[in-house]
């Protein structure tokens, strides 16, 4: 029982730990898509 609970436990905090770094990482690519869209348009004026 104990050994169970233990290991659905870390599961559940491995699971929350890569949902939160694929949240990160989905944060990061839409900022850098961001950051290159306003990079074109000042440089290229592509607005």
């Amino acid at each position: 029982m104990s050994t169970y609970f233990s290991s659905s436990l870390s599961l559940g905090i491995h699971f929350e730990i890569s949902s939160f770094n694929l949240y990160r990482l989905k944060l990061r690519e839409t900022h850098t898509q961001t950051l290159t869209s306003k990079w074109l348009c000042t440089s290229l004026y592509m607005c």
